[in-house]
């Protein structure tokens, strides 16, 4: 086959056409890619061959060497295989492929564009495309409209890079004017084509011209052909994206708006009532944004950069939101996007803001319509109500939320879905934000569970708003311990039953998932009278359905199935964990049954349900403590497996976690198992290619297994692990960590994890202090250096745990022999020693100041 009939194969329908063309795609890919690359920009170059060939033909030369992956590994494996061809093959590539830009197909036009932008995002970066933003420059510039249209289009992809990846943004920054300029030019084209793609250019561009947004002139006049293509141009597209431009104006130059802010107002409300809806959702956008950015100032201390846009416009916003509230469309749902829903984030956005003021804008509008008899605005105004909750305080909004549970409770009925379904909503916000109108008033808890007890079991949409009321409720009992009864204990049962009912039903989308959601934080929430309700009825159906789906799970092959269903088993296996947490050793009849389970799950060899597997495992030993020491055998050998996946960092933490839960457990029953692990984390300690922040988690278990196993048992490992502890902190000092809070982060946590380990330590060895002797004093260097290098006012944990390591030193040296515990004394009662003390009894956090006074009275005693 030609090159031609194989391309047009691959884009047949019959597979028995299309699978043969793969595999020699495949195959050539494998054998000659440079030979085959070379081929394809013919084919894509040769005018006379078919217009499907020459599309496919550049689809395929772009998947091959430049395609947008998620995945970053595959991308990068892809992207080396194209930095590995022969420099001539990949100059001939990409000229052919720029020249195709002149082609007379305006489809094959676009392929080449696309190529361009994904190639260059390799090429530019390395400086091995010099002459590309040049050359489209010019070209965008010339007389010929088809090159003109075609290098914008390019402009705009290649841009459009620089917004996903800062080696092309920063590369692209020194272009910034020729590329505005060449932008210009096109938007000022009678050509409706041409000012599309260089308004999306334009839009593509934002990102990086911050230089030419500091100069006056050039930002107001950028800012004037952006507000012109937003209201004079003929195509809805062009206008849509010029709009979108002025959102990106706000989003990222938000200082400079005072100069056009009454113009932008114009057009975005005239866009707004008047223009296209994909136009106006963008002009919606551009207030949203102004409000977000001004709450956030606000949030971060930084009031004085506020220009308060949404404070004097208030009124006026709150007039448009609340008229697009009332554009609904039949039938819409949270996942769509018109006027109506724009509107309401815009409001929610606005309510945030500007806080207690929001209400006297929006609760006339909610009073004048709530009972009209047109369901457009009774939904219009339940939603208003909805929108404003999280604006106000709590003091200010609290009566008003009280009186409208009667409305709300009435609407949840009503008979047109949109409004039952908005009143559900609301419902569900005000069971987060004010569970108390609820909880505190026990008629309104009873109707409202009255009324959304059976909701969960009908099996329909409403079931899921149902379900989100329950568990914002249960919510409210998070931080709650060791309760005897709460106010959801008289109606546990029923919440359970309908629960677990709403969790079978496989009609609704997501119903599964979300009372499975609701049943979790039900468990947390609840109190030792419902205990029993736990035992005998949530543990034994969890089990049955757990095992139903472990069975489903092995017999599907489709992937998005497979990917739901192992959803469904993390939530499983989290409310297993929420019932040990809660039952402690009552879980004991429960367990063999539920580690057969977790088995199950081990062997789906998926880590996420791998990684809920663990947690499981872990809850379940710290339930039953020494009682667990006859399964650890079985799930020994997954905790080891999931330790040696350092590439897998979530498994990986979870299984530090588990072996850490597992250890604290079984104290010196852990002894026999110690080794292989032990072995794991030393092997990716010292492995440079292990994620830090992973050899964080490995580390923070370390003296959790130390403490376990004894000081007879750790004694073995006790060198290699101290000198390799040791490496790690030297190391962490040399990271400047300042205005970098990814490093800053990892630094932190690092010393947190070496406190603990440095405790574990000192705990372990509290009968055998000369064995710990060669290390005492760099342990006692960590810990001083640590407090005084621990941000002031931050990572309260970190600076605690160093404290604690001095008041364990102190511990542990005081029941020492005399030589040691003197040296000790010598070291510890120094000026220094006593000065960390004392400023940490200063401080006002608990944390800090409970951990200096127990330091304290070990340096005393």
């Amino acid at each position: 086959m030609s090159v031609t009939d194989i391309m047009v194969a691959l884009g047949s329908t019959d597979p028995q056409v299309r699978n043969p063309a793969e595999a020699m795609v495949n195959q050539a890919k494998e054998s000659d890619l440079a030979g085959f690359l070379v081929a394809l920009i013919h084919e894509l170059r040769d005018e006379s061959k078919p217009s499907q060939a020459r599309q496919m033909a550049g689809v395929v030369l772009k998947n091959s060497v430049a395609l947008h992956l998620r995945d970053v590994e595959a991308r990068e494996a892809l992207e080396k295989k194209w930095t590995m061809l022969p420099a001539t093959v990949r100059s001939t590539v990409k000229s052919e492929v720029l020249a195709t830009l002149g082609s007379s197909s305006r489809e094959v036009r676009q392929i080449a564009a696309n190529i361009i932008g994904n190639l260059s995002r390799i090429e530019l970066p390395a400086n091995e495309w010099p002459e590309l933003i040049t050359t489209l420059v010019g070209a965008a510039q010339s007389e010929n409209e088809l090159h003109t249209e075609a290098a914008l289009t390019a402009l705009g992809y290649i841009c459009e890079e620089a917004s996903e990846y800062e080696s092309v943004e920063q590369y692209l920054a020194q272009f910034s004017t020729p590329i505005l300029s060449a932008v210009g030019s096109g938007m000022n084209k009678a050509n409706e084509d041409i000012k599309y793609y260089a308004t999306n250019a334009l839009c593509n561009s934002m990102e990086f011209i911050h230089a030419n947004m500091n100069q006056q002139e050039q930002r107001d006049y950028l800012v004037k052909i952006v507000c012109t293509a937003a209201t004079t141009c003929q195509s809805d597209r062009t206008r849509e994206k010029a709009m979108e431009c002025l959102v990106k104006v706000a989003d990222l130059y938000y200082d400079t708006l005072p100069a056009y802010i009454v113009e932008l107002h114009s057009i975005t409300t005239n866009a707004i009532f008047n223009d296209k809806e994909s136009v106006a959702l963008q002009a919606l956008l551009f207030w949203t944004s102004i409000c977000e950015t001004e709450h956030d100032l606000v949030d971060n201390g930084e009031e004085e950069k506020c220009l308060g846009f949404a404070a004097r416009g208030g009124g006026e916003l709150c007039d448009l939101c609340l008229k697009c509230l009332v554009r609904q469309e039949e039938g819409q749902t949270e996942e769509d996007w018109n006027l109506s829903i724009a509107g309401g984030k815009l409001l929610q956005a606005l309510a945030a803001c500007i806080g207690n003021n929001i209400q006297s804008f929006v609760m006339p509008f909610v009073y004048a319509n709530i009972n009209s008899n047109n369901w457009r605005q009774c939904e219009g105004a339940l939603m208003a109500f909805g929108c404003i909750l999280s604006g106000p305080s709590a003091e200010s909004i609290q009566d008003t939320v009280a009186q409208a549970i009667p409305g709300l409770l009435q609407y949840v009925r009503h008979s047109h879905e949109l409004v039952a379904d908005t009143s559900g909503w609301v419902l569900g916000v005000v069971c987060e934000l004010f569970p108390d109108v609820f909880l505190d008033v026990p008629t309104n808890l009873q109707q409202l569970l009255n009324i959304i007890g059976p909701m969960i079991s009908a099996g329909t949409e409403m079931s899921k708003r149902a379900c989100t009321c329950v568990h914002n409720l249960a919510l409210a009992y998070e931080d709650e311990e060791d309760q005897t009864s709460n106010e959801l204990s008289p109606y546990y049962t029923d919440i359970v039953r309908a629960l677990l009912t709403a969790i079978d039903n496989q009609s609704v989308q997501r119903l599964q998932e979300v009372a499975q959601e609701t049943l979790n934080v039900v468990v947390d929430a609840a109190a030792a009278d419902c205990f029993q309700v736990l035992l005998h009825n949530v543990v034994p159906e969890i089990h049955r359905r757990l095992g139903a789906l472990l069975q489903q799970r092995m017999s599907t092959k489709n992937a998005t199935t497979q990917d739901d269903i192992d959803h469904l088993i993390g939530l499983m296996c989290g409310a297993l964990g929420g019932v040990a947490k809660k039952l402690g050793i009552n879980m004991l009849q429960h367990v063999p049954a539920t580690v057969d389970l977790m088995e199950g799950v081990f062997r789906q060899q998926t880590d996420t349900v791998q990684s809920e597997a663990l947690i499981v495992v872990g809850a379940l030993a710290q339930a039953v403590q020494g009682n667990f020491a006859q399964f650890v055998p079985r799930v020994m050998p997954y905790i080891v497996m999931a330790l040696q996946m350092v590439d897998q960092e979530d498994l990986c933490h979870a299984a530090a976690g588990t072996l850490g839960d597992c250890a604290t457990a079984l104290q010196e029953h852990f002894a026999p198992y110690a080794e292989s692990p032990l072995v794991c984390i030393r092997d990716s300690l010292t492995n440079p290619n292990v994620d830090r922040d992973v050899k964080c988690s490995l580390l923070g278990c370390l003296g959790d297994v130390a403490l376990s196993i004894g000081a007879q048992g750790f004694l073995p490992y006790l060198a290699t692990f101290a000198q390799i502890v040791g490496t790690m902190y030297e190391e962490s000092k040399k990271i400047n960590f300042k205005g970098d809070y990814d490093s800053e982060e990892y630094v932190m946590g690092l010393w947190e994890s070496i406190s603990s380990f440095y405790t574990g330590l000192c705990q372990c060895f509290n009968t055998d202090v000369r064995a710990l002797t060669p290390y005492l004093q760099s342990i006692l260097v960590f810990a001083l250096e640590v407090c005084h290098a621990v941000p002031k006012n931050d990572f309260e944990d970190v600076l605690a745990g160093a404290i604690g390591v001095i008041g364990d030193l102190a511990n542990i040296l005081a029941g020492a022999d005399q030589d040691l515990r003197m040296n000790g004394k010598n070291s510890l009662l120094t000026t220094q020693v006593r000065e960390i003390i004392r400023e940490a009894l200063r401080r006002k956090s608990e944390t800090i100041s409970d951990q200096a006074k127990w330091a304290g009275k070990q340096l005393t005693a």
